[in-house]
């Protein structure tokens, strides 16, 4: 959750909200615990995960995540070691929604077409946003260069042919083909 503001007494609320929603450790366990009321004192009671709080969290509870898992995903490793993400029908059903009210509020099904410039390899972000678009009736193509056999030529002809009026991808494949132009 990304907060700025310059109501500290709402944002706090607020956040007090949403730790309260997610089972957050917040209030304490015993009757004479006080509940922070400034913004800086809720922030500082509440969990901090690090990436590898993340790798260990799930190498411990592997057996339950393989089991639950219908999408098998993983990091693109750019920021060191890939972290597994397997989604479970609950991960998939909350991303899914969360993802449809967002295109929703942008495009329009019969109008846009989307290019999602992408490598799918391990992709949640793929596999949920191809997954959004075509519910919501909403034209989707994924395109990626890959050098010898789809160049940017041929992107710019595939864009051009299926009249594509919107380009998605993540900031970090911005990032690489910037780096690779």
């Amino acid at each position: 959750m990304l907060l700025i503001t310059d109501n500290h007494d709402e944002a706090a609320k607020k956040i007090l909200r949403a730790a309260e929603k997610f089972n957050l450790p917040v209030c304490g366990n015993d009757a004479t615990y006080r509940v922070p009321t400034s913004l800086r004192g809720i922030l500082n009671q509440l969990p901090i995960s690090t990436k590898q709080s993340l790798i260990e969290y799930r190498g411990a509870h592997s057996g339950a995540y393989l089991r639950e898992a219908l999408l098998f995903a993983e990091t693109s490793g750019t920021t060191g070691t890939p972290l597994q993400i397997p989604r479970t029908r609950l991960d998939l059903e909350n991303g899914l929604r969360n993802y449809t009210e967002a295109y929703a509020a942008v495009l329009q099904p019969g109008e846009d077409r989307v290019a999602f410039i992408h490598p799918s390899i391990l992709s949640p972000l793929r596999d949920i946003t191809v997954r959004s678009l075509q519910d919501l009736g909403v034209g989707v193509m994924t395109l990626f260069p890959i050098p010898g056999l789809c160049g940017y030529d041929r992107i710019h002809q595939v864009l051009k042919q299926n009249e594509v009026t919107v380009l998605l991808t993540s900031p970090s494949i911005v990032h690489q083909l910037l780096f690779n132009f």
